[in-house]
C-alpha cells in the first residue's frame, strides 16, 4: 500500500478517535490490504496523538487467545501502543462519553524495571526485567463501525485499545504464579466470567516474551517504567451508565472501575438472571410410588453396573419430580451399602450459573460417594464398565466437623473444614446421548462414577479459595481453565447448599466426610488412551490415565 493511502487510513482513524465518528471496515475498502500495512497505518495512527501531546508509555498485546484468533483468522497475537491519554487508576470513574463501543477486559499489567530488546528474549528475561505485576482492565474500543474487524481492522486501529485501568496492588511475579492465578470479573456485584493466566499463550509472560521479540526484530525496545499489558483473561464485556467492575487476580489483588455518561454508540444493558441460586429446592414432593421407585432404581443400577446407556427416566414418567429422583438415588444408596460400599461423602453437581438457568432450577443437584468410586491419583482408570466419561476439576472439603440444615452459610461451611485439596471427577451418565433433565440425573446420583484426589492439602485460611486458578491438560493440550469463582462465586456456597438439600431429605453432613463441590471447569471427555493433568493454584495438581 502506498504511503498516500497509509496516511489517509491512519488520518481517518485519528479523525474518528476525535469526533467518536467509527470508520467503516478497512478491509471493505481494501480487501488486499495486508498485515504489514495495518502496523504501518498504526503507526500514523499514534503519531497524530502523539503530535497533539500525548506520549508512548508502553505497550497492550491482543489477539491471544485461539477463539479470538479463529475469529480473526490468525494465527498469532497482535500489538498496539499505550499513550499517556489512555491510563486511569483503581477506583476512578471513566466518562464513556469520550468512548464510541466500549468492551472490557480483565488482565495482568508488567511494570518493567530494565530495558527489554528481542530477538531472543524468554519468558524467564520477562520475569527478571519486572518490576512488580498489576490486575488491570483494558477498555477496548474499536473505531470500526460494529465491531465488524478482521485482524488488519483492529491492527490499523491500535489493537482497538480505548482506555486502560491499573490496579493499585503490586505482585512480584517471582512469587506470584502467574500461569495459575485466577482471574474472577464480577458486573454490579454478580459473577460475569472467570479465567486463568494459562488463558495467554500458556503464560502471561510468554505473550510479553513474544511481543518483546516482534518488536526486537523491528528494533524497537522495551524501556525501564513501560507498562505491558498481556492480553485478556476474561470474556469481554459491555459497559453502560452506571455500570462497575471489579477484576480479583488470585494471590495478588483486585482493581475496581465505574463507568458513567454514554458512549457514542450505547450498549444494551445485559438482561437479569433468569434464576439466581437459592436455599431450597423446588419440586421436592413425591409422585411416584414405592414399586415405581424400586423399578427405576433397577434400572439406573443395571445401567451403571452393566456399562451401557438408558432413555431419560421422565420419558416413561414425565411428570416425575426432583422429589421423586432422590428418591430413587435413596434407594440406589441403600442398595450399593447393603451390597458392601462404605459412604465417604457427597458431591454438588450443577454448581454454576449459566448449568442452573439451563436446567430450569435454583439450587444444585447432589449425590453420594463411595469408597469404590475412588481412584489413587495418577492411577489407571479402567473406561470399560462406563458409558460417556467426562473429567472436570474440583475443589474437595475435608469435614472436621458435622453441618446441619436449614440455614446452612459459607462461614459455617469454612468453620467445619479440616483442609480443601485439589481432585478431579470423572461423571458418567447413563442416559443416551448425554441428554437428561434434573429428576433423571439426580436419580443417577448426579452422574457420579470415579474421583481422584491428590496435591496439596491446604488448610482455608492460608488460600484465597474464590480466586484460585485451576487448567486442565489432557495428551499435553490445555482443554479447559476457569477460577473456582465459577462454584457459585466461592465453592464453600456449593457445600452451605448441599448441606441445606440434605436438610430437606432429612439428613446432616458427617464430620470426616469428602464432600466434592462442583466442576471448576467444563467436563471434558475422554477415552482409552487419554492422560489428564489438572494443576490449581496453591493446591498442585492431579493425574490420572484412562485404559480399557
Amino acid at each position: 500500500m502506498n504511503e498516500e493511502k497509509i496516511h489517509q487510513y491512519g488520518d481517518e482513524l485519528y479523525d474518528a478517535f476525535v469526533s467518536r465518528r467509527p470508520i467503516r471496515p478497512l478491509l471493505e475498502r481494501e480487501p488486499e490490504i495486508s498485515i504489514a500495512d495495518a502496523y504501518r497505518i498504526q503507526e500514523r495512527f499514534v503519531a497524530r496523538r502523539v503530535a497533539a501531546g500525548e506520549k508512548v508509555i508502553g505497550k497492550k498485546i491482543g489477539a491471544t487467545s485461539k477463539p479470538v484468533q479463529d475469529f480473526l483468522g490468525v494465527y498469532q497475537p497482535d500489538f498496539g501502543i499505550l499513550l499517556s491519554g489512555m491510563v486511569y487508576s483503581e477506583g476512578d470513574t471513566i466518562d464513556l462519553g469520550q468512548l464510541i463501543q466500549p468492551k472490557a477486559e480483565a488482565e495482568l499489567a508488567f511494570v518493567l524495571k530494565e530495558d527489554l530488546k528481542g530477538p531472543g528474549i524468554t519468558a524467564m528475561d520477562v520475569i527478571r526485567a519486572t518490576d512488580y505485576v498489576l490486575p488491570c482492565f483494558e477498555i477496548v474500543d474499536s473505531r470500526i463501525t460494529d465491531w465488524k474487524i478482521k485482524i488488519q481492522d483492529t491492527v490499523a486501529d491500535n489493537a482497538s485499545c480505548g482506555v486502560y485501568v491499573l490496579g493499585k496492588t503490586k505482585g512480584d511475579p517471582r512469587r506470584l504464579d502467574i500461569t495459575l492465578a485466577g482471574m474472577v470479573l464480577e458486573k454490579n456485584g454478580e459473577l460475569f466470567s472467570t479465567g486463568v493466566g494459562a488463558a495467554v499463550q500458556g503464560s502471561p509472560a510468554n505473550a510479553v516474551a513474544w511481543l518483546a521479540n516482534t518488536l526486537g526484530e523491528l528494533g524497537i525496545p522495551f524501556k525501564a517504567g513501560e507498562v505491558i499489558l498481556s492480553g485478556s483473561q476474561s470474556a469481554l464485556v459491555p459497559v453502560v451508565d452506571g455500570d462497575e467492575l471489579v477484576c480479583t487476580v488470585g494471590g495478588l489483588g483486585r482493581c475496581r472501575v465505574k463507568f458513567a455518561g454514554q458512549s457514542a454508540t450505547p450498549g444494551a444493558a445485559a438482561p437479569a438472571s433468569e434464576a439466581r441460586p437459592g436455599s431450597s429446592t423446588a419440586g421436592m414432593n413425591l409422585t411416584l410410588g414405592r414399586e415405581d421407585i424400586v423399578r427405576l432404581c433397577e434400572r439406573i443400577e443395571g445401567a451403571q453396573t452393566r456399562a451401557r446407556a438408558i432413555p431419560k427416566l421422565t420419558d416413561e414418567y414425565p411428570g416425575m419430580t426432583i422429589g421423586d429422583g432422590y428418591a430413587v438415588q435413596l434407594a440406589l444408596r441403600q442398595r450399593f451399602l447393603a451390597a458392601g460400599h462404605k459412604q465417604v461423602g457427597w458431591k454438588a453437581g450443577l454448581t454454576s450459573k449459566a448449568k442452573m438457568i439451563q436446567m430450569g432450577v435454583n439450587v444444585p443437584s447432589i449425590g453420594f460417594l463411595t469408597d469404590r468410586m475412588a481412584r489413587p491419583e495418577n492411577s489407571a482408570i479402567s473406561t470399560a464398565d462406563l458409558v460417556h466419561p467426562r473429567v472436570e476439576c474440583e475443589v474437595a472439603f475435608v469435614m472436621k466437623k458435622a453441618l446441619q440444615g436449614p440455614g446452612c452459610t459459607r462461614q459455617d461451611v469454612l468453620d467445619a473444614t479440616d483442609y480443601v485439596l485439589p481432585a478431579v471427577e470423572i461423571i458418567d451418565s447413563r442416559f443416551s446421548g448425554f441428554k437428561f433433565d434434573l429428576p433423571s440425573v439426580v436419580a443417577d446420583n448426579g452422574s457420579s462414577a470415579r474421583f481422584v484426589g491428590g496435591g496439596r492439602a491446604r488448610y482455608v485460611t492460608d488460600i484465597d479459595l474464590d480466586s484460585l486458578g485451576v487448567v486442565m491438560e489432557k495428551n499435553g493440550e490445555l482443554v479447559a481453565m476457569a477460577a473456582s469463582a465459577a462454584v457459585l462465586g466461592h465453592p464453600a456456597e456449593a457445600i452451605a447448599m448441599l448441606v441445606n438439600i440434605l436438610a430437606e431429605l432429612g439428613e446432616g453432613l458427617p464430620a470426616g466426610s469428602f464432600v466434592m463441590s462442583g466442576g471448576i471447569t467444563e467436563a471434558i471427555a475422554v477415552k482409552p488412551g487419554d492422560s489428564v493433568i489438572a494443576r490449581f493454584q496453591e493446591l498442585g495438581s492431579v493425574s490420572m490415565r484412562f485404559v480399557e
